[in-house]
């Protein structure tokens, strides 16, 4: 019981999480309030979550000798890895069609293509930063435990 509670309390931790900064930088006043809603509503699944979580073990706490912390940690840096990965590639993926359009670049005098600097956004440039080490970390990991669960059998 303890390991579906912590379970679905990482996975709505991660959609919490995800719908931050979709939150932030949508433009479409329609989209804002959907993901100010998802917001709003993981919140208040987080929490009781973890209250149910909380009177879980204060009830039964012999319980929390069976909690497999291992596969808690696995799946949630496997959502971390794979929201990161989610993240970098729509980053990459706006840039390049950024570069294909022309009001971001000019041809120089001898022929040569010259991008603007608003071709990356200061916002893109500091989240392709901020989660290239939660990229790495969780995703080493993840792939690590990945690795033993195929050649072992466990986690």
């Amino acid at each position: 019981m303890i390991n579906l509670l912590t379970s679905l309390l990482a996975v709505s931790f991660l959609i919490h999480l995800f719908s931050i900064p979709q939150y932030i930088r949508s433009d479409n006043p329609e989209k804002r309030k959907r993901f100010f809603l998802l917001f709003i509503f993981s919140g208040a699944l987080n929490s009781g979550l973890m209250t149910a979580l909380a009177v879980v073990v204060f009830k039964n706490p012999g319980s929390l000798s069976t909690f497999d912390l291992t596969l808690t940690l696995w799946v949630v840096s496997g959502g971390v890895f794979f929201v990161s990965v989610w993240i970098q590639s729509t980053i990459l993926f706006r840039i390049y069609r950024r570069s294909r359009n022309p009001e971001f670049f000019h041809i120089n005098y001898f022929g040569k293509k010259v991008y603007n600097t608003r071709i990356t956004g200061k916002n893109d440039l500091v989240l392709m930063f901020a989660t290239l080490p939660l990229f790495l970390f969780s995703g080493a990991y993840f792939t690590a435990r990945l690795i033993n669960l195929i050649r072992n059998g466990e986690i």
